[in-house]
């Protein structure tokens, strides 16, 4: 596991399969798989966070999830 910071309140995991967990702040909220498809929460955060998922999604198609699936990985 890798920790790797992207800029001002954004991180992602970066897990040993190569499959990737994001957070805005403190929060999960993309996961990258190994198979590289990308999934986002479906809940509402403050438009900053709306624009750290944006910018790091970088106009990928994700898949809505709920934020409990982010908040379980491990």
């Amino acid at each position: 596991m890798k920790l790797n910071t992207i800029a001002k309140d954004m991180t992602e995991i970066i897990f040993s399969d190569n499959s990737k967990l994001f957070y805005s702040y403190n929060t999960p909220v993309v996961f990258i798989s190994a198979e590289n498809k990308a999934y986002k929460t479906n809940k509402r955060y403050s438009s900053t966070t709306t624009r750290h998922i944006s910018k790091y999604l970088e106009g990928k198609m994700a898949e809505l999830k709920e934020q409990n699936f982010f908040n379980s990985i491990k």
